[in-house]
């Protein structure tokens, strides 16, 4: 707080208000989601204040539930790529094109993905990474059928491999119309852009991590002061 940056500067003042309020018997800080802007990744999340014990019962729901259905796709997708190199087809492109038949099932787009993505905005490694729990579910389910109806064949082609794909994906887009998960529904941040379910994932779980360790801190500074009045 002492440097003589603009950040600094920041920081000095932010604490200068909380003991403004916390002076005036404002204690609504109690549970107040602020923003933190990182200068070093040019990037901004949510730092969460709570500073009580809620905060021991871990991230939202649905973070939780995200990351397990992200680890279920991606467990059926490593099992969806072994299976295809075991029917004897190598080229690594057949692959992608199953892929990107699959984000269509669930996004209903035509193209590529990366061309959708660019589209939309969205800059992720991993298409996955931008869909939420129930689209991750849907992408697991597809992988699934497509393996059960792959083993089924004798020799497969790429051309039998694409085809099975689409009828697939013929069969999935009606589901995803009905529980309208075909449309990409990101949050967006401070400055307007679209942040993809992954990233908010870990920006709350950072932020608890954080949390968790204001509460560390305070429980320290707890024991020392009853320490301190014992000895004193």
């Amino acid at each position: 707080m002492t440097a003589n940056t603009a950040q600094g500067k920041r920081v000095r003042k932010y604490y200068l208000e909380l003991e403004r309020r916390l002076r005036n018997g404002d204690l609504t800080l109690a549970g107040e989601v602020v923003g933190n802007y990182d200068t070093n990744s040019d990037v901004h999340t949510q730092v969460l204040l709570r500073t009580d014990t809620a905060t021991s019962g871990g991230p939202p729901e649905w973070v939780t539930l995200w990351k397990e259905a992200r680890g279920d796709q991606k467990q059926m997708g490593k099992v969806m790529r072994g299976m295809i190199k075991a029917k004897g087809v190598k080229d690594p492109r057949v692959y992608q094109a199953v892929e990107n038949i699959h984000n269509q099932s669930v996004w209903n787009f035509d193209g590529w993905t990366r061309q959708f993505l660019k589209e939309n905005g969205v800059k992720v490694s991993a298409a996955a990474e931008a869909m939420n729990k129930n689209q991750l579910n849907v992408r697991e389910q597809f992988s699934d059928t497509f393996c059960k109806r792959l083993m089924d064949m004798d020799t497969p082609t790429v051309q039998s491999i694409r085809k099975l794909a689409e009828e697939i994906k013929l069969a999935t887009l009606p589901y995803t119309k009905f529980h309208e998960l075909q449309e990409y529904k990101p949050k967006h941040d401070e400055k307007g852009n679209p942040v993809p379910c992954g990233k908010r994932a870990r920006q709350i779980e950072s932020a608890h991590r954080r949390s968790q360790k204001r509460l560390a801190t305070i429980e320290r500074c707890k024991a020392l002061n009853v320490r301190h009045a014992a000895t004193g």
